[in-house]
């Protein structure tokens, strides 16, 4: 004869309750709308700045929900949870930031695509004219948009271009700059204090900058151009046939194949009736410079 107990109940566990120190709100990038919440004053205030340009009127749709959580006991003792699911933990505002990054602009990228063109690209405004400037990661994009940013150019993105596939607008995505440390010599002004150890990021807005974020949607783009950064080079610009440059742009686009027709036929339009071309970067200045007199010539075109 067999015998045989009933399971016992699982031991209750005991939630510690949370008193949070900052809430965000509703906030909204792109299609992705998320809040986010933090128990520890001290991370609050970093984090707090790191979200501030997506914050937002209300959700449409379904949210995220972003909770940083004090662990006392542990070696690492804040930790970043995504809808109840732990992302990263560290000791400071620091620390999670990269990481909380990271999943703002992969999540933009999942839920934005299917209603938008999404380019990996900076992008800028001046004069009624926007332009792009798609490239792959290391290859100067950010820091050449910054750089127009302090020239007086209005802010987009410099993450995700996100174009509309029907009438070509773009929708800014203002995210905080991402500048890696190669770049920081080039912004002493923007400096943040005290000073962040090295491997780590500067996250600037365009106010650093004194610069403005574009009132979108933006004007479809009117000038394309593909950075590249290379050391000891002399900045020039290399005008691109409108093949070459409709296959960098396929290349740049986040989920082509998903929606192939239509991503081809928004991108064909742009490179048939954009200026494109290459900017080779050798320094800052020079390579602001020219994009300045490739959007002037632009503009008297359009005249």
């Amino acid at each position: 004869m067999t015998i045989t107990t009933a399971a016992r109940p699982p031991k209750a566990v005991a939630v510690r309750p949370v008193q949070w120190a900052w809430r965000s709100g509703p906030c909204a990038a792109l299609d992705h709308a998320f809040d986010l919440k933090v128990e520890d004053p001290a991370v609050a205030a970093g984090l707090a700045r790191l979200v501030a340009p997506l914050r937002s009127g209300g959700h449409h749709g379904g949210v995220s929900h972003y909770e940083v959580r004090c662990e006392p006991e542990a070696q690492l003792p804040v930790t970043l949870y995504v809808d109840g699911e732990r992302l990263c933990s560290g000791r400071t505002a620091t620390d999670l930031s990269s990481r909380l990054t990271w999943h703002i602009n992969r999540s933009v990228i999942t839920r934005s695509t299917p209603h938008h063109v999404l380019l990996h690209a900076s992008a800028a405004t001046t004069g009624g004219l926007t332009i792009i400037l798609p490239a792959d990661m290391e290859s100067g994009k950010t820091t050449t948009v910054a750089g127009l940013l302090r020239n007086g150019f209005d802010y987009v993105t410099d993450e995700a271009v996100a174009i509309d596939p029907v009438h070509g607008w773009v929708t800014p995505f203002p995210k905080l700059l991402s500048l890696d440390q190669g770049s920081w010599p080039l912004f002493p002004e923007c400096a943040p204090h005290p000073a962040l150890p090295p491997g780590v990021q500067w996250y600037l807005t365009p106010q650093d900058l004194g610069a403005a974020v574009a009132a979108g949607p933006v004007a479809p783009p009117r000038l394309v151009v593909f950075p590249r950064y290379v050391a000891g080079s002399r900045t020039q610009i290399v005008p691109l046939p409108r093949a070459e440059a409709l296959h960098e742009l396929v290349r740049m686009t986040f989920g082509f194949p998903d929606h192939a027709g239509r991503n081809l036929r928004t991108l064909g339009a742009i490179a048939a009736r954009a200026t494109v071309a290459r900017l080779v970067i050798g320094s800052l200045d020079d390579a602001v410079g020219a994009v300045e007199e490739l959007v002037s010539m632009r503009i008297l075109e359009e005249l």
